[in-house]
């Protein structure tokens, strides 16, 4: 897979992207996203998929500290250094796991009242990665549709 990247220079180069069973995208914004995360995903087990030899790759949590064990959570960034393409800076993602919306790995009571809290708020409470968790259904809306596929999905 190919992503076109900005280099150092503001010109326009495109650098390979470690192939993966995660789905790696541009968002609005400029803001870069990693879904299709299970949940339950460990540090460990995304470091391994993305870490090559033409990348070095590290993740960091909400606060910016560099995380090397222990469940992946929504919020946290994936840093890429392509090692191969010295004119392409670091390409930063933040990671989406769909239903955790608190940035701790799982989906639990806290989740579900984030997204009401969310819902029922004049102003969105939740932003970037976490209102893209928050849209379970992958729709791009984030409607009652949302909180229902995420309640049976907890039942499972």
């Amino acid at each position: 897979a190919k992503i076109e990247e900005v280099d150092k220079d503001n010109g326009q180069t495109e650098v390979e992207t470690p192939v993966t069973k995660y789905e790696m995208h541009k968002g609005e914004n400029g803001v870069n996203y990693i879904d299709r995360v299970p949940m339950g995903e460990t540090v460990e087990a995304m470091l391994a998929s993305l870490d090559t030899e033409y990348t070095d790759v590290t993740i960091k949590d909400k606060n910016g500290n560099n995380v090397t064990t222990g469940n992946l959570g929504t919020g946290m960034k994936v840093h890429l250094n392509f090692v191969n393409k010295p004119d392409v800076d670091v390409v930063e993602y933040e990671i989406v796991i769909w239903g955790d919306l608190t940035g701790d790995g799982e989906m639990s009571s806290e989740d579900f009242v984030n997204w009401r809290r969310n819902d029922l708020a004049e102003d969105a409470i939740l932003t970037g990665a976490e209102l893209k968790a928050a849209d379970y259904n992958h729709d791009g809306i984030l409607s009652s549709a949302d909180n229902v596929e995420m309640r049976r999905a907890d039942l499972l």
